[in-house]
């Protein structure tokens, strides 16, 4: 593997773990919001 594909290859990994992270936040608010505001 070269230094480039090696970069890429981190890039994808840190975007799918960035997507993972901001949908348990919102998905942790949308319950705190959900239990404080029912609708």
């Amino acid at each position: 593997m070269t230094i480039i594909d090696t970069i890429n290859t981190l890039q994808i990994i840190c975007l799918i773990l960035l997507g993972c992270i901001i949908f348990m936040i919102g998905w942790m608010f949308g319950a705190i919001f959900t239990k404080k505001y029912p609708v």
